[in-house]
C-alpha cells in the first residue's frame, strides 16, 4: 500500500510537470491569437476613420471654402477703399488675428450681429417677453453684435502696443550694437530679427520684406 501511494505521488508529479507547461503554452498561444484578431479588426476600422476624415476635409474644401471665398469676393467689392485701408491697418496693428483681411472682418462682424440678434430674440421668448420689450431685446442683441468684434480688435491692438513698448529697449540696444559693429541698417535689422522674437521683430520683418519687394 505504501509503495502504491509512493508510485501514485510520483505519477502525479510527472503529470503535473508535463501538463502544466503544456497548458500554459496553450493559454499563451490562445492569447496571441486573440491579440492578432484584435489588431486585424482595428486595421479594418482605420480605413473607415481615415475615409471619414477625408470626407470631412473634402466637404470643407469643395463646398464651404468656395462659398466663403465667393461671399468674401462679393463683399469686398462693396467696401469703400478708405474703409478697407483703415481696417487692414487696424488688423495689422492687432497682429492679423486669424489671418483676417478687411472683408473677412466685416463678414465676421455681420455674422456675429445676426447671431446675437437671433440669440437675443429666442432668449426673450424663453423669458416670456412680448411686444415692444421683445424689440428691445433684439436691439440689445444687435448692438452687442456690433460692439463685440470692435472691442476684440481694440483689445488685441492695445495688447500688442504694450508688448511692443516692453520689447523696444532691448530691440534698440541690439540694433545699436549691430550698427556699431559696422553693419548696414538693413543688415542690422535682419540680424536683430534673427536674434529676437516678438511684436517688433515681426513688424520689422514684414516692413523689410515690403521694402525689398518694392
Amino acid at each position: 500500500m505504501l509503495y502504491a501511494a509512493f508510485f501514485f505521488a510520483i505519477f502525479l508529479l510527472i503529470f503535473g510537470l508535463l501538463f502544466i507547461p503544456l497548458n500554459k503554452k496553450n493559454q499563451v498561444k490562445h492569447r496571441i491569437e486573440q491579440l492578432m484578431s484584435e489588431n486585424k479588426s482595428n486595421l479594418k476600422i482605420l480605413p473607415s476613420e481615415h475615409e471619414d476624415k477625408n470626407n470631412k476635409e473634402s466637404f470643407r474644401n469643395r463646398i464651404l471654402l468656395p462659398l466663403w471665398m465667393e461671399a468674401k469676393k462679393s463683399f469686398s467689392k462693396r467696401l469703400p477703399n478708405k474703409q478697407v485701408e483703415k481696417l487692414d491697418k487696424q488688423l495689422i496693428q492687432a497682429g492679423n488675428p486669424f489671418h483676417m483681411k478687411a472683408a473677412d472682418y466685416r463678414m465676421v462682424q455681420l455674422a456675429v450681429m445676426i447671431g446675437m440678434t437671433v440669440l437675443s430674440f429666442f432668449y426673450g421668448l424663453l423669458l416670456g417677453v412680448q411686444g415692444a420689450s421683445l424689440f428691445i431685446f433684439l436691439f440689445v442683441g444687435l448692438v452687442i453684435g456690433m460692439v463685440l468684434p470692435r472691442h476684440y480688435l481694440k483689445m488685441k491692438m492695445a495688447k500688442r502696443k504694450k508688448l511692443a513698448a516692453k520689447e523696444l529697449p532691448d530691440f534698440v540696444d541690439l540694433l545699436l550694437v549691430c550698427l556699431e559693429a559696422g553693419l548696414g541698417f538693413d543688415s542690422a535689422i535682419t540680424k536683430v530679427i534673427g536674434k529676437q522674437e516678438g511684436v517688433l521683430a515681426g513688424n520689422s520683418s514684414a516692413a523689410l520684406r515690403n521694402y525689398v519687394s518694392a
